[in-house]
């Protein structure tokens, strides 16, 4: 399985990532251009992150995420409370508690996944392909 840390950060951090995840099993990939992160969303199927739009656009289209918040999940100033620990997601950010993560996400059965995915996904984030939900908005709007 490959795995890859997408950041919303340039390549500065990488290093202070490598310190804390310990090993070259896995991807760095640093914000280079949205058209380059949304290919490998579209290709992969399993990412971690800090916090960032994109790895909740990835949940939406079904993809297994890990996400390691630095302070509240799914991001600072959301207005609902959840635990600093959840299924997915952990602001506690140490190599064990990544290894945990990815066993448990890793082994959940596809329908149990799902099952997450569409319980939080409508919380906070939902996929529409093309904007077609948007679109439709936006022409209710002009149009009546």
């Amino acid at each position: 399985m490959k795995l890859f840390f997408l950041s919303k950060d340039k390549k500065k951090y990488e290093k202070d990532y490598r310190k804390i995840f310990k090993g070259n099993e896995w991807i760095y990939i640093p914000r280079i251009s949205s058209k380059n992160t949304y290919k490998i969303i579209n290709k992969y199927h399993f990412f971690i992150s800090d916090t960032s739009t994109l790895i909740y656009e990835a949940f939406a289209k079904n993809k297994r995420i890990i996400v390691f918040p630095s302070k509240k999940f799914p991001y600072e100033g959301y207005n609902k409370n959840y635990p600093n620990n959840g299924p997915f997601w952990s602001t506690q950010c140490d190599f064990k508690n990544l290894s945990k993560k990815i066993n448990n996400v890793r082994k959940l059965p596809q329908k149990k996944w799902m099952k997450l995915k569409n319980y939080y996904s409508k919380e906070f984030i939902f996929y529409s392909k093309k904007n077609y939900l948007l679109k439709k908005y936006i022409k209710k709007i002009l149009y009546n």
